[in-house]
């Protein structure tokens, strides 16, 4: 897709090659998604990026959150222009891991200039609280699967209760 000329304007490689934007994520996905994906739903494909380890780079100060048209940043340590060989270090994330592992730093290159971004903190504690939120998120869907158990053991309970009752009243 990033390597696609036809659709640069739409997808590209940041300057230093360590992220990637999508410029219009309207256009994005009617044009782009249903040539690579059996979709063209958005919201479908931020989260399958955060289902393998992408991250939203935020910047506030230079995003307009109230436009339709809003570049989306995405990062992975692993992503990176030209590195092919550190494609296979980037794996799904199961469901288990995110509900059952605290929640991981973000990876900041070594070369981060922390005085040229004042941002990298921020960026670090904001990583750290969508882990949390994806665990929590986890663990309540486990949790609503779990109720939802209950209450069709509990409705067969409470049938075998009137059964025997009934039964008794017969007898």
């Amino acid at each position: 897709m990033l390597e696609d000329p036809e659709i640069q304007e739409l997808i590209s490689w940041s300057r230093s090659g360590d992220l990637f934007s999508v410029a219009n994520p309207t256009v994005f996905s009617k044009i782009v998604l249903p040539q690579y994906f059996k979709h063209n739903n958005w919201q479908s494909f931020v989260r399958q990026l955060n289902m393998y380890g992408f991250h939203k780079v935020n910047d506030m100060i230079h995003s307009n959150l109230t436009n339709e048209t809003q570049t989306w940043e995405f990062r992975h340590p692993h992503f990176r222009r030209g590195a092919v060989d550190d494609l296979q270090n980037i794996k799904r994330k199961s469901a288990k891991t995110n509900t059952m592992s605290p929640a991981r730093p973000l990876r900041i290159p070594d070369n981060a200039d922390t005085e040229e971004d004042p941002y990298i903190p921020l960026q670090k504690h904001l990583h750290t609280v969508e882990d949390q939120l994806v665990s929590v998120t986890n663990a309540c869907d486990i949790l609503r699967s779990e109720v939802g158990s209950l209450r069709v053991i509990l409705l067969k309970q409470q049938e075998v209760r009137i059964f025997f009752f009934s039964l008794n009243q017969i007898i």
